[in-house]
């Protein structure tokens, strides 16, 4: 993630995977301010350069990390915290609404089941401050039964997820995301699938599988459940 924007005081990082031709241009330096001037602020503080000046002002969130590589510290974090946590699922928000830029998915929570004790599933939630966890939290919600275990590496990043979904021809907002192994799925495309929920056209959401790539579409599946 060399590069962030900076949208309604939201930090939002740039994965190291993404595309440059589909993401947004990174903000001009001299635009951030243009009552700044560079060269005064260097005769301030003479150790001061260019380079220093722009992590300062993009803060220091200009390192590259995938979100699959975020997901696997938050696991590693869980798993070193409770032992016998069972990765079931991830679930992503947009920040910013309905977007069609997986960058904006930074509100990020990942679900663990328990199978002993008087808790049955942990929580752990991204911090404020990109792309730092906060602390597991035990609940006692019992997570769904219907999907499988996930694996702390589970396949292709959501960047990756996106580019073919667009390359399908669905290219409309979502503003939520879910990784998970859907355990109803056929035995021979059992893996994880991110799950996009999606806004318009009568699509409800469209799945892409983290192994495989395969992209599939799912229409208006309320209505016909009514009048099955």
């Amino acid at each position: 993630m060399p590069g962030i924007s900076i949208i309604a005081a939201t930090v939002i990082p740039y994965f190291g995977t993404i595309n440059p031709l589909l993401s947004e241009p990174d903000t001009n330096l001299a635009q951030l301010n243009t009552s700044i001037n560079i060269n005064t602020s260097i005769n301030i503080n003479t150790s001061i350069n260019i380079t220093t000046i722009s992590r300062l002002s993009l803060t220091n969130l200009s390192d590259r990390i995938s979100f699959r590589d975020v997901v696997y510290d938050g696991v590693r974090l869980t798993k070193s915290r409770y032992p016998g946590a069972i990765f079931r699922e991830v679930q992503a928000a947009s920040v910013i609404g309905p977007t069609t830029d997986p960058h904006y998915l930074t509100d990020i929570r990942l679900i663990f089941s328990l199978t002993r004790g008087n808790y049955r599933s942990i929580y752990l939630e991204m911090s404020p401050t990109w792309p730092q966890w906060g602390e597991p939290r035990l609940t006692t919600i019992v997570p769904s039964e219907e999907d499988g275990v996930l694996p702390s590496m589970y396949g292709m990043d959501i960047v990756e997820a996106d580019r073919r979904m667009k390359a399908a021809g669905f290219g409309q907002r979502y503003d939520v995301v879910d990784v998970r192994w859907p355990g109803s799925f056929p035995e021979e495309s059992q893996q994880a699938f991110y799950f996009f929920e999606m806004h318009g056209g009568g699509l409800d959401f469209v799945t892409v599988g983290a192994r495989d790539g395969r992209v599939t579409p799912f229409y208006d599946i309320a209505n016909r459940l009514e009048t099955e």
